[in-house]
């Protein structure tokens, strides 16, 4: 299971947002939308780049969040945009990448050092191997290059939830019964949960040799769709929790920066 977030249609972005200033305060009930607020990082950190720079979307789909907009602005933040995207049922967007792949990370052709920022939304939740993932990232990476990535926090009491469901084989029926089979049939990439914690994120980067990762943490109205009903109490008890308890390592979205060193 996967969590979602409102739609941004509406929504300005937040001026002077950096991942710094994400990083050292509490974004709970924070305005905006997510995916407007990552392409915002993404592009600060292209910034961060001397020209010309090629940028890796690992799992890149339809757009982030399903906007192509978004990804555009990443597009015209540097000279090259390349996209990784495993599944084979969509079409590569034109005009948008510079060359498009159908592959895992781990089995894609990008050559070695030749990105100097990659970054993925919402993936790697659903990673099976992050060794293997992670060496695919570093090895991609030219030295001084940074990985990106928002995805769901592991310590997150919904993450905690989803995992325990997976590990009883029970997660693709409470989908079923919480969001609809034909949601759940129409898109749904399995989770594994197994590289999403700063803990894991961690070991799994030093074990690789990149830099200490960076991390920020977010979250707006907690994982909504799923607490519907008679499930909504819990939903109200925990972000009452979260609006007195102020702990940015317990919110939904967790943001790491991670490096290979120069």
């Amino acid at each position: 299971m996967s969590a979602a977030t409102p739609s941004h249609a509406s929504t300005p972005r937040e001026p002077g947002l950096t991942f710094a200033r994400l990083a050292s305060s509490y974004n709970f009930r924070y305005q905006g939308s997510r995916s407007v607020i990552f392409t915002d990082l993404v592009v600060e950190e292209c910034g961060g780049v001397a020209r010309p720079s090629r940028v890796l979307d690992i799992g890149c789909g339809k757009g982030i969040e399903l906007d192509l907009d978004l990804t555009r602005r990443i597009a015209r933040a540097c000279d090259e945009l390349h996209g990784i995207e495993p599944d084979t049922g969509i079409k590569p967007p034109e005009g948008v990448f510079t060359t498009y792949e159908h592959a895992l990370m781990e089995t894609s052709k990008v050559a070695p050092a030749s990105i100097d920022v990659a970054y993925s939304f919402m993936v790697m939740e659903h990673v099976q191997d992050p060794a293997a993932y992670m060496k695919a990232v570093h090895r991609a990476l030219k030295p001084g290059g940074s990985y990106l990535f928002m995805t769901i926090n592991a310590n997150h009491y919904f993450a905690l939830l989803a995992s325990s469901a997976r590990s009883m084989r029970l997660d693709e029926l409470a989908l079923r019964v919480i969001r609809g089979k034909a949601e759940v049939e129409s898109y749904h990439y399995p989770t594994a949960y197994k590289v999403n914690s700063p803990r894991t994120i961690g070991r799994v980067a030093r074990h690789l040799g990149f830099e200490e990762p960076s991390y920020a943490f977010m979250e707006q109205h907690g994982p909504t769709p799923y607490f519907r009903g008679p499930l909504k109490p819990i939903l109200w008890a925990m972000n009452a929790k979260r609006a007195a308890i102020k702990n940015p390592r317990a919110l939904l979205e967790l943001i790491c920066r991670v490096r290979k060193p120069a």
